[in-house]
């Protein structure tokens, strides 16, 4: 018997024995169980209780013919149809999956409401990811003004910028028609002083280095990047947080 055919069934989820039973009635056709027996070397008896197995499973069929039993493969494209099928059965489960989590999401917040949702990552490569997740959630919350504070001292003008982190961050921005409300923190080496600037586009040569800070604030959502050695954020969902700094920022006294 070919056993690559016997090893490809087997993958199949097929033992090797109803490989060895199927490749022969595929080749074959009706056959009784002795004769069957015989052609992969195993006792009658054995052979008989796998087929009927095979039969059950739906891989082979039986018919009486003058009271002796004869197996066949109906189906020469079974597998074929068994691969399609567990198919439109994942992509069933992948649409049921996306409603059980947004269900099982709702669920946990009526339970937990009073829980912040709080995430904390570090190193570089996680940094567009931060970004990119603050114009993912504003798009779909449809909120379209974002409070931004950036701390921009003098003593950092030759660190690195924000552009290397996120080089399309501003654009993407401007392409989905969502503001940032820019609160600056200027001074030499340390912030003395909170200014406001409605020119987004200088945005990108902001230091980010020397622990430089940008804080996003919109909804329920606070965004917290810190430029360290390694980079770290953290997202916190909180209306409770979320509200504070809304009232903060309303009242900081900027320089104009």
């Amino acid at each position: 018997m070919n056993n690559n055919i016997i090893k490809i069934l087997e993958d199949f989820g097929l033992t090797k024995k109803e490989s060895k039973i199927f490749t022969f009635l595929y080749q074959y056709g009706k056959k009784p169980a002795s004769t069957i027996a015989r052609s992969i070397g195993d006792e009658r008896t054995n052979t008989y209780k796998s087929l009927q197995k095979m039969v059950r499973k739906w891989i082979i069929s039986e018919i009486t013919k003058d009271s002796t039993k004869l197996f066949f493969v109906a189906d020469k494209k079974i597998f074929h149809h068994r691969l399609n099928q567990e198919i439109e059965e994942i992509e069933n489960k992948k649409s049921s999956l996306k409603i059980l989590e947004k269900e099982l999401e709702e669920l946990e917040k009526q339970s937990f409401s009073w829980k912040p949702s709080i995430i904390f990552f570090e190193w570089i490569d996680w940094i567009k990811n931060f970004y990119e997740d603050i114009i993912t959630q504003s798009w779909e919350k449809w909120y379209k003004v974002i409070k931004f504070f950036a701390s921009n001292t003098l003593e950092n003008k030759w660190a690195n910028k924000f552009w290397e982190y996120s080089p399309n961050f501003i654009e993407k921005l401007e392409k989905k028609g969502i503001l940032l409300d820019v609160f600056l923190g200027n001074w030499i080496s340390i912030l003395e002083e909170i200014v406001k600037s409605n020119d987004i586009w200088w945005l990108k040569d902001l230091p980010a280095q020397n622990s430089s800070i940008q804080i996003f604030i919109f909804w329920d959502f606070v965004y917290i990047v810190i430029f360290k050695e390694i980079p770290y954020w953290i997202k916190m969902e909180s209306e409770e947080f979320a509200n504070i700094m809304h009232f903060l920022f309303k009242k900081i006294k900027v320089k104009k």
